[in-house]
């Protein structure tokens, strides 16, 4: 019995092994099947990897050939711009030395035409100086001298006056000596005793008036005596007329000196303005250069840029080519 018990158990156990054994059958098909999709799987992705792989050489390739093309052209970027840098620096060290040179003979011409026109400002303005002091002294002695001539002819006309009661009491005087010679006559001829007293008494009063009009006349004579004298020694009507015409040259002439005088001082002003606008044209090529040198310190920083930028790019381009490499040469 106990043999069979033993027997039955193994032959339980061996069923139970086969069982176990059908179940690790099973299960080890289960998963040499999903062993066989995984490697399919990989088997896919190992043949879509290479062929990514030979898709990425061909366009590692074509990479590597736009790179080393896009490098020479980098270089000679590179070249251009030193050789542009250098044309750049020449232009400039050339138009730095030209527009000292046009400022130092923009000052030198500005300074000899400003001594220039000095000098001829200073030279004109004294002789104007000396002209209009000679007028000044010309008129005032013509001033004197006409007003002495309207003085004589003031008492030339007074002179006239008197010249004319003068004779005025010379016809008087006449006329008196006729009366009285006429009543000397009358009383002559006269017999009457009234009469006669009365011719005598008109003949006492009109000697009387005679003697007044005697003594006025020699007062007068003696008034016009040196007013006379004075007359004669005036100048004649040509020779003032004269002095009129030259008063009146002098007076065109103190006007000629006036306008140019003022001409003179339009010419300073003129002078002045050019001056001034020879200095804004200075300024404004001086402001031009500070322009032209900010322009070119901002063109260096951007060609320092770009080669900053074109240096890195081509450091980037080595390292892409020396990784391309590096991954070639892996098994």
């Amino acid at each position: 019995m106990s043999l069979e018990k033993r027997l039955h158990e193994a032959m339980a156990q061996h069923q139970k092994i086969l069982s176990q054994a059908d179940q690790n059958s099973k299960s080890l098909k289960e998963m040499l099947a999903i062993e066989r999709q995984e490697q399919q799987r990989l088997v896919n992705e190992c043949a879509k990897l290479v062929k990514q792989l030979h898709e990425s050489g061909e366009q590692n390739e074509r990479f590597v050939s736009q790179v080393k093309t896009l490098s020479d052209l980098v270089v000679e970027l590179l070249l251009k711009l030193d050789g542009i840098e250098i044309e750049h620096l020449k232009a400039q060290d050339d138009l730095l030395r030209r527009c000292h040179e046009l400022e130092q003979q923009l000052q030198l011409n500005v300074k000899g035409i400003r001594n220039q026109k000095n000098q001829m400002v200073e030279e004109k303005v004294a002789d104007m100086k000396e002209g209009i002091q000679g007028i000044t002294e010309r008129n005032a002695n013509l001033e004197a001298q006409i007003t002495l001539y309207k003085e004589n002819i003031e008492e030339s006309a007074d002179r006239y006056d008197m010249d004319e009661e003068i004779q005025g009491l010379k016809e008087r005087k006449a006329y008196f000596e006729a009366q009285i010679a006429l009543y000397k006559e009358t009383i002559e001829e006269c017999t009457d005793n009234n009469d006669r007293e009365k011719f005598l008494r008109r003949c006492t009063a009109l000697e009387q008036e005679l003697s007044e009009t005697m003594e006025l006349n020699e007062e007068l004579t003696k008034q016009v005596t040196p007013w006379v004298e004075r007359v004669r020694e005036a100048p004649s009507d040509g020779d003032f007329s004269q002095l009129l015409d030259r008063c009146t040259d002098l007076e065109a002439e103190k006007a000629t000196i006036e306008y140019e005088l003022k001409q003179h001082k339009n010419d300073t002003a003129e002078i002045t303005k050019e001056s001034d606008e020879l200095q804004e044209k200075l300024d404004a090529a001086l402001a031009e250069l500070v322009e032209l040198q900010q322009m070119r310190d901002q063109d260096l920083i951007v060609a320092h840029k770009s080669r900053e930028m074109l240096e890195a790019l081509v450091d980037a381009n080595d390292e892409l080519m020396m990784n391309s490499r590096i991954y070639w040469m892996k098994p």
